[in-house]
């Protein structure tokens, strides 16, 4: 009875505890763009270095810090709307994922702007 009891204590928060580590893990390890407040350009192309992405494209004036409102992904091609509502295809990326992540300055009087990205598949 005590060893039952014993086990039970222990059990939920170890459980509770290897959960919360393998949340914080993944949050951590997963490439998730939107809502994600950046300082500075460098720590943000950091980032993205770290999870094999390179710059392929810019839209807008950069101004740090930002918030990221948007992400579009795509294979090989990305399809889009710019800042300025203009339509821009990027293709022959053969072996690439792309991704198209939108910024909101936390300056009001700043623009949005774009970063465009690809990494191998």
């Amino acid at each position: 009875m005590i060893s039952m009891l014993w086990r039970s204590r222990v059990a939920l928060p170890v459980l509770s505890a290897c959960a919360l580590v393998a949340l914080v893990a993944l949050r951590l390890a997963a490439d998730i763009d939107r809502g994600q407040v950046w300082l500075e350009s460098a720590a943000y192309l950091e980032r993205q270095q770290g999870f094999g992405y390179a710059v392929i494209g810019r839209f807008g004036q950069q101004h740090f810090p930002a918030v990221v409102i948007a992400r579009r992904d795509g294979s090989e091609e990305l399809r889009f709307l710019d800042i300025r509502g203009l339509r821009r295809h990027y293709h022959g990326f053969s072996g690439y994922d792309l991704k198209v992540v939108t910024f909101q300055p936390l300056n009001p009087n700043r623009a949005p702007f774009m970063v465009v990205l690809r990494r191998s598949a």
